[in-house]
């Protein structure tokens, strides 16, 4: 994912959190802020409780790729991605790629 698709700073963390709309299912949460740029930014909050690091630091990269596969078709705003599984396993890719696409579809409508 390139570094224009990226939340950065803390405080664009805070305001999607203060501000952000919820949505989800049953693989993820997604709060989200639309904004007047250009792009579309996300970012990725996946809790301790999810296994160790090397498992999180998968999950994540995997995410990563998912969303910079939409990062072009999203609309401008701020995006963050939560796991909602933390005992089981994480789904497969194509599994992760279906929930997150479905979670963006319904963003756009």
């Amino acid at each position: 994912m390139k570094k224009i698709y990226r939340l950065k700073s803390n405080l664009q963390y805070k305001m999607v959190y203060k501000k952000g709309n919820v949505l989800s299912n049953k693989a993820f949460t997604l709060i989200f802020v639309r904004n007047n740029f250009n792009t579309a930014k996300f970012g990725f909050n996946i809790s301790g409780k999810y296994g160790k690091a090397v498992k999180r630091n998968k999950l994540r990269r995997q995410l990563k790729a998912v969303c910079s596969e939409f990062a072009a078709t999203t609309q401008a705003g701020f995006y963050v991605l939560r796991p909602r599984f933390y005992a089981c396993d994480a789904p497969t890719f194509e599994v992760l790629k279906k929930s997150v696409k479905e979670l963006f579809d319904r963003v756009d409508k």
